[in-house]
């Protein structure tokens, strides 16, 4: 994604950490997935955007392994767990190889 190289001071696609699925990265070209890793970055950023316009405090656990894939530099997949305050955590697998895994 690029919430990691933004805190970097990286703008767009340059400064990404790990190539990403154009499908998981921006829902473009051929699904690989029933799940889609910017479905979830976008309901994160929203809900963070509502705690910030309603004046609460923002309070965001975000973990994000990679799984190491056939090519180097290019994870398999991504497993991400996530959760605001002190809810129950959200773990998602994404895959990130062409083929459609569902």
């Amino acid at each position: 994604g690029h919430a990691a190289p933004s805190f970097f001071g990286f703008i767009g696609e340059r400064g990404g950490i790990f190539p990403q699925h154009e499908w998981q990265n921006r829902k473009a070209g051929t699904p690989n997935s029933d799940f889609n890793f910017h479905d979830v970055e976008m309901k994160v950023i929203n809900k963070v955007k509502n705690k910030v316009t309603k004046g609460s405090p923002v309070d965001l656990s975000w973990d994000l392994s990679l799984v190491p894939g056939p090519r180097a530099g290019r994870p398999a997949s991504a497993k991400l767990t996530y959760f605001f305050d002190d809810d129950v955590p959200t773990i998602n697998e994404f895959n990130n190889l062409p083929e459609l895994v569902g």
